[in-house]
């Protein structure tokens, strides 16, 4: 999320900076004096400053060595997400069962003809048994415990399309208390079919 946008802003930053520090440092390695350069009046009007490039050359380093440690760090906070899992708190199903539930809400007109399945991710991201391999376009999968969200990453390649971290709250407004399991709303969104199967 956040980690993620600051690599790939970073990154070309960084590296446009290394890169001219590294021609500034040639050019200046090419002299062993001190280089300075008056451009002409004209350019910048009467007065204008010399320009060390010596000078120039150490400050572009000090924006290379800061830019580098900002990305280090958002290289690291980055492989720190991958490793928290996420823990909803809802029950693993202990058997594989059908029942119809009534729900606390009705479930909005364009949500009922959809399946929404509340998984469980195996620890490497594996795909849970109560999903197919190549669920429906117009399903939605809920992950509601995962070890990693490197594994929830996983799973979403495997199925090659995307994934939802969700809570207890959403699976339980779905009248889903345990996962793994696979909603079916009703025709007027008022109850649904939950299948569930143990992990």
């Amino acid at each position: 999320m956040a980690p993620a946008r600051i690599l790939a802003g970073t990154a070309p930053v960084a590296f446009s900076a290394i890169a001219l520090a590294f021609l500034l440092r040639a050019e200046a390695q090419e002299d062993a004096t001190r280089i300075e350069v008056c451009r002409h009046r004209t350019a910048d009007g009467r007065g204008a400053d010399k320009v060390d490039l010596a000078r120039l050359g150490e400050e572009y380093r000090k924006v290379e060595n800061r830019l580098s440690k900002e990305f280090a760090k958002a290289a690291t906070r980055v492989e720190e997400a991958k490793l928290k899992g996420h823990h909803s708190g809802l029950r693993a199903c202990g058997v594989r069962r059908e029942r119809t539930v009534r729900l606390p809400q009705e479930i909005p007109p364009q949500f009922r003809r959809r399946t929404f399945y509340f998984v469980r991710v195996p620890r490497g991201g594996g795909r849970p048994a109560i999903l197919p391999a190549a669920p429906p376009r117009e399903a939605e999968v809920f992950v509601v415990e995962a070890e990693s969200l490197g594994d929830v990453a996983l799973l979403s390649k495997t199925l090659g399309r995307r994934v939802n971290v969700a809570g207890a709250e959403l699976a339980r407004a779905f009248g889903v208390d345990c996962a793994n399991a696979r909603v079916e709303p009703s025709a007027d969104g008022s109850s649904a079919t939950v299948y569930e199967e143990a992990p």
